[in-house]
Order: C-alpha cells, then sequence, then structure tokens
C-alpha cells in the first residue's frame, strides 16, 4: 500500500518541474566555483590546497548549505504538496483504497528523496567541475591527491539530516495552508533569519539553520550526529505526528482538542519533545580517568620519531613520547595539575591544556602552507575555548580609544565589559555541547578580572594624566566589585602572561621606583614567598635579561634578584639563558638561517657573503612590526648597497600568510620566510617577541643581537657607526 503511493508520488514528481529545479540548484555553485578558479583564483591565492579535489568539493557543499539548500527544501515540499491543494484532490485522495498514513508518509518520503536527489547530483557536478579544473591545470597537487568518497558522502548525508526538521515544519504548513504563497513566504522568512542567525551562532537550535550549522562544523567533530542534526531529528517527529493528526482530522478542533484523549496524547507528545530537546540541547561536563594518556596522529613531511611534553614555564620536558608511523600514544607518568603546556612536534610547538587523569587525542597536521591541530578527548571544550578567545582583541577599543572617555564612562564600559564576558564563559560549550570543567571556568574569568583590571588601574591612568593633567582620577565605587577578586598570589594563574603583566604593573605602580635595580628590589622583599614569586621573579627577569645588551647587567641583576627564587630548575634555567644570550654577544658567530625566497627557493641567510646583514623578525599578525615596516623601508631605499642587505624575515606559520603581504613590498628589502622558526632562529637567537632587529657583520659574526627598532633615531646612529668604514 505505502509503495503504491509512492509510486504515485514519483510520477507526479515528472510533471512538477523539480528535476530541473534541483539540476538548477545543483550546478550553479560548482559552476560558480569553476569559473572562480579558472579566472581569479591565480591572482588571489599564491598555494593551492593540498587536496584540490576535496576542496572543491566541500567548497561546493559548504557554500550550498546556508542558504540555497534551505530554500530548495522549501519549495520541493510546497511543490509536491500543492498538487492536491491546486487540483483539490486531497478529498478524492481519500477515497481511494489507499491508508491515510500511506498517503501523508509517502508525501513526505518523496520530499526528503527529492533533497536527497539534488545534494547527491550537487556532488556528482562538483566532482565533473574538479575533473575538468584537473584537465585544464597541471599542478602536481592534482596528481598526488585524490577524491575521499567516505568523507564526501558523509558530509551530503549530514547536511541532508540537517534539513529534516525544516522540511518537516514546511509540510505541516503545506498541509494546514491550501495557498502556495503563505508557506513559501513563511519559509523564506525564516530561512534567511536562519542564515543570518547562523552567522553570528545564535539559536543553533533553530530547524533552519541546521544545514549551515552542519557546514559549519563539519570539519571540527567526529560525531555521528551532532546536536543540532539530532535536533532535526526530533523537530521532524514532531512536526509530522502534529501534520498527520490535521490530515486526518482536518480541523484542529478535532485534531487536538476533541476528544479529550487527543488533547491527552498531543500534550504527551509536545512534552516527550521537550524532554528530548532539553536532553539532547543541555551542557555536558566530561568525567575525567584514573589515567593521564596522550595520543594521537600527526602527519608532517618533516620526519618525526619523538614528541616532547613540556611545562609551559620552564621548558623542562615532561614525557618523552615516541612515534610509530605517524601514530603515537604515551601515558605521563607524573601527576602535573590541570594547566597549560607544550606539546613539541618537531619544529613545531603547540599549547595544549590537560590535567591528571585526562585523555586526549592529537590530530596535527604540519606542512608548507601551515599547522593545524584538532584536540579531541577529555579537555576538548578548553583547548576549543583556548584557540578560539584573545582578551586582547576582544577589548582593542577600550584600550584604543580610552582617550575618548571621562573615567565614570570608562569604568562603566567596563565593568559591562566584565558582566557580558562572564556571562560568555559562562553559556560556552562545544559543537558538541560539551562545557570546560569547572576549574577551568574559573581561571578563565580570573583573567577577564584581570585584563580589565590592567586597562582600568594601569592603561588608563596614562592616558588620563594626558589628556586631563589637570584634573584628579575618581572611579565609581562599582570598581570596588571587580577589584575584590583580584589576588597577587594565585598559583592557577601563573601560565598567563596577562597574569604576569598585571603582577608586573602592580609592583611597578606600588615601588615607585625609577630604576629597575630599585623595582626588583621592592619585589623581593615585597612579594609572599611560593610558587608564584618564583614563577614571577623567573619569567620578569627572564624578558628583562633578553632586552639587556650588557653581559654584565644581566649577571648583576640574575646574581642579585635571582637568588630570591627557591626553585632550582628556574634558577637553572634562567642562567641557562643567560648563557644562551652571551653567545648572542658582539663578534660571536651568528647561528645559520635558513629560509625560503618569495619564487620558493631556498636561502641561507650566511649566502650574504662579505655583507653587513640588518635583519627584520616580523609575522603578518603583528601590530608593532606592521608599525616598524614602513621605518625599514625607507633606511633600506636609502642605505642598501654592495656592502649592505637588508632582510625581511617572516616567522608566519602559514607560508601563505606571508606570501600575500609581501608580494610587491620594497625591492631593496629581501623577503624571506623562516622555514624552521622554532629551532633555528626562535631558540638559537632568543627571540621571544618580534619586531625584533639584528645587525650582522660581514664576517657573518653578530654586531648586535637586539637593535633599536628603526623608528628609533639610535637605530640609523647604529648601522652608520658599524658600517661606517665599508661605505666609503
Amino acid at each position: 500500500m505505502f509503495i503504491r503511493s509512492l509510486k504515485a508520488e514519483y510520477i507526479k514528481t515528472k510533471a512538477s518541474g523539480l528535476k530541473w529545479l534541483c539540476l538548477g540548484a545543483a550546478i550553479f555553485i560548482p559552476l560558480i566555483q569553476f569559473l572562480f578558479y579558472v579566472l581569479v583564483s591565480d591572482t588571489v591565492y599564491v598555494n593551492k590546497p593540498q587536496n584540490p579535489w576535496m576542496d572543491f568539493i566541500n567548497g561546493s557543499i559548504g557554500a550550498f548549505a546556508p542558504f540555497f539548500y534551505p530554500l530548495l527544501c522549501v519549495l520541493i515540499v510546497l511543490r509536491l504538496a500543492q498538487f492536491e491543494h491546486k487540483a483539490d484532490a486531497w478529498k478524492l485522495l481519500e477515497t481511494q483504497p489507499v491508508s491515510k498514513a500511506a498517503l501523508y508518509f509517502s508525501k513526505w518520503v518523496m520530499c526528503i528523496l527529492v533533497a536527497l536527489a539534488c545534494l547527491l547530483l550537487l556532488l556528482l557536478l562538483s566532482v565533473l567541475f574538479v575533473f575538468l579544473l584537473s584537465l585544464i591545470n597541471a599542478d602536481a597537487e592534482y596528481k598526488t591527491s585524490s577524491i575521499e568518497w567516505g568523507k564526501a558522502l558523509w558530509f551530503v548525508i549530514k547536511i541532508w539530516i540537517a534539513g529534516f526538521g525544516l522540511m518537516a515544519l514546511q509540510y505541516f504548513l503545506s498541509i494546514s495552508i491550501a495557498n502556495f504563497v503563505a508557506p513559501f513566504v513563511i519559509g523564506l522568512i525564516a530561512t534567511i533569519a536562519g542564515t543570518i542567525l547562523g552567522q553570528f551562532q545564535i539559536m543553533p537550535w533553530w530547524p533552519y539553520t541546521a544545514p549551515q550549522n552542519t557546514a559549519n562544523y563539519y570539519a571540527q567533530s567526529s560525531d555521528w550526529l551532532l546536536p543540532h542534526e539530532q535536533l532535526s531529528i526530533l523537530f521532524m517527529l514532531l512536526f509530522l505526528f502534529l501534520g498527520f493528526r490535521l490530515f486526518s482530522y482536518k480541523k484542529i478542533k478535532y485534531a487536538v482538542i476533541k476528544p479529550v484523549t487527543r488533547l491527552v496524547g498531543v500534550v504527551a507528545c509536545i512534552a516527550l519533545f521537550a524532554f528530548a530537546f532539553w536532553f539532547v540541547n543541555r551542557p555536558k561536563q566530561l568525567e575525567r580517568g584514573s589515567k593521564t594518556v596522550i595520543a594521537g596522529e600527526i602527519e608532517s613531511k618533516e620526519k618525526i620519531s619523538t614528541l616532547y611534553l613540556m611545562d609551559a614555564i620552564t621548558r623542562d620536558t615532561i614525557e618523552t613520547i615516541p612515534v610509530q608511523q605517524n601514530r603515537f600514544v604515551a601515558q605521563v607518568k607524573e601527576d602535573i595539575p590541570a594547566a597549560f603546556y607544550y606539546l613539541r612536534m618537531g619544529s613545531d610547538m603547540r599549547q595544549i591544556f590537560l590535567g591528571k587523569g585526562d585523555s586526549i587525542y592529537i590530530d596535527a597536521e604540519i606542512s608548507e602552507l601551515g599547522k593545524k591541530t584538532t584536540i579531541t578527548g577529555t579537555r576538548v571544550a578548553e583547548n576549543r575555548y583556548s584557540m578560539s578567545n584573545d582578551f586582547e582583541n576582544n577589548f582593542w577599543y577600550l584600550e584604543n580609544m580610552a582617550y575618548q572617555y571621562q573615567p565614570k564612562q570608562f569604568a562603566k564600559n567596563v565593568l559591562d565589559e566584565w558582566k557580558k564576558g562572564e556571562k560568555e564563559i559562562d553559556k560556552y560549550k562545544t559543537v558538541s555541547n560539551i562545557k570546560p570543567s569547572d576549574d577551568f571556568l574559573q581561571v578563565q574569568k580570573k583573567l577577564l578580572r584581570l585584563k580589565l583590571l590592567q586597562l582600568l588601574d594601569q592603561h588608563y591612568p596614562q592616558v588620563f594624566r594626558v589628556y586631563h593633567p589637570n584634573d584628579t582620577l575618581k572611579y565609581p565605587k562599582e570598581v570596588d566589585e571587580l577589584r575584590k577578586g583580584a589576588t597577587l598570589n594565585d598559583e592557577s594563574l601563573l601560565f598567563s602572561d596577562n597574569y604576569i603583566q598585571f603582577l608586573g604593573g602592580h609592583y611597578r605602580k606600588a615601588s615607585k621606583a625609577y630604576t629597575d635595580s630599585g623595582y626588583y628590589g621592592y619585589v623581593v622583599q615585597n612579594f609572599p614567598a611560593g610558587k608564584a614569586k618564583d614563577i614571577f621573579l623567573f619569567r620578569s627577569l627572564s624578558e628583562f635579561i633578553s632586552i639587556v645588551p650588557d653581559s654584565a647587567k644581566r649577571q648583576y641583576f640574575i646574581s642579585n634578584f635571582g637568588k630570591a627564587i627557591s626553585s632550582p630548575k628556574l634558577i637553572s634555567a634562567l642562567h641557562e639563558k643567560n648563557k644562551s644570550l652571551n653567545s648572542m654577544k658582539r663578534g660571536k658567530p651568528a647561528p645559520e638561517v635558513h629560509a625560503e625566497t618569495l619564487n620558493g627557493k631556498p636561502f641561507a641567510l650566511s649566502s650574504l657573503k662579505n655583507r653587513f646583514i640588518v635583519v627584520d623578525v616580523w609575522a603578518t599578525w603583528c601590530g608593532p612590526c606592521k608599525k616598524e615596516a614602513p621605518y625599514f623601508k625607507e633606511l633600506a631605499e636609502r642605505y642598501t648597497s654592495e656592502s649592505i642587505a637588508f632582510v625581511s624575515l617572516s616567522i608566519d606559520e602559514k607560508k601563505n600568510d606571508w606570501k600575500i603581504d609581501a608580494m610587491g613590498k620594497a625591492e631593496k628589502v629581501l623577503q624571506l620566510w623562516a622555514t624552521n622558526a622554532t629551532e633555528e632562529l626562535n631558540k638559537n637567537y632568543n627571540i621571544e617577541s618580534i619586531p625584533r632587529f639584528m645587525l650582522i657583520d660581514n664576517k657573518g659574526r653578530i654586531l648586535n643581537a637586539n637593535m633599536p627598532r628603526p623608528s628609533d633615531p639610535e637605530f640609523e646612529n647604529i648601522l652608520l657607526k658599524e658600517t661606517a668604514a665599508f661605505r666609503r
């Protein structure tokens, strides 16, 4: 009976024009993408994707899912449902020897099958167009990669499932409303709203947003069905039930209210839906185990046989992890506290959050195009949160626009950001509805508070003195609530650069010292003894000696103030750093740096023989680097010669980012990308912050490993003094 009804629905589709609608919808995105790749992409992208087949296919499906697929679903359901409304054939159908259930559900099944057919056609057309691209394009990536059919088909199936909820809702509306216009307008408005809501990650449960969420999060989760896809199935069941009730009894009164047993059934169904909705959508926190395990897989052209789990502060090795056939698994023997650690993978360093009893899985991919790390397991939420949040960027306007505000208004803005930020932290969860642990959330709230206190008590007073020199700074009493939670001896925050800066700002202000020795003397005397004092002094002195060129002065500060550190490991690390800095002394051989030119050729810094080398170490994401670049360029234009070379050396992780930025820059500056920045550059030259400027002589010896910035006139003075004899 059901099969007979389904065959009848299939015959109706032949005259519906749906095949042309599906063909037009399926070909549109792949065709546009094909034309873009042929006509435009070479002028936009410097590097091609490693797997252009999957890049094209995922791009087509990902672009189709947010708006075009929901709208297509609306049109499919309306077109099939309107057959009977238009011909007033619903009553006629019910006279046939077929059950109402067969009539109702056969039409529904045909709707979802047509939607699936369109998605499969989209996939096949994407394959066809990318095949044409492979014939046109001679790139090696097309030959060394292939279509991952399993992943592509599963992507299509997930998009299809994500559309069930909105299709069932549209089916309910189409059964209820006889005309075409009203259900279409509702569907169109709901689709547009869903597209907008999806962009801002608002109301992820909204059925019309589900396909977009699937496209956005497909690569981020290994779950079979994400919560919004499960909710799509729940919405489907609810609206199919309500729609069938209405289809069977025609009027709302008889479908829902009379007799009472029907009302009870509907209420029970809605209550069951509400419980299932809550159950699927509820945030979850993962439980820890009895062992601390790190496992994963690493894909890299660089041969990596061993990974190292390292302390984030001292860089001491906690666990050595062997890699066999690109896979690794190890149990951490130490009872490590929950904190951030570094995982060293060849020349790459990744920050990860874990603690005792955690089991995490790391999927790492390292290539010349960049470095990608996906972390799952018991700390998936903590690591996702850490990668997606940056307090510095969140409060850029408060820091840079502080001069516009009076104290009262600035304090109000800070307090508003505090309340808003804490709410954002509390409601954070992954796409799989996993929340970070409570202790991690508390740490994030502390960091939020500290960043805002830095703006309030350290940054704004400086701005206020400049713009209001004759006024007294006075905040409203409400800011005391923000200050209450701040502590100067919190061991849970010692991993954070913001906390170290906060402590430094506090003690600088409290010491009222005009000299560095006076400041450190005050810290040694007034900072309570313990782990926090050890780490603060270690990190502060470590940063301080990095910018002190005088080796005697460095030794003085380590000997006089480093002795207040009680940890032998930290003292040893401080001496090791000083030893490394001494190797950067004037006259020492400059360590080799391997790089790559804009045309992709390998380049060694030592190949610039018989020339003084002025080096600018920078990255595209570094704001201060961009500010100094014009000064560096201007000096290069004036002084580049056969005896002096100016080199711009990028440490960007993604080579593509560097190439796009470096293209077309000053010809007098040699643009290079460091191919092994972590090992050769950061380690050998002690580069802890950028921009960093160095001067190497014509015999490959260090003249100045930490030059002033080019915007400082002293930079040019040093350059002229050191190269005077060779410029004549």
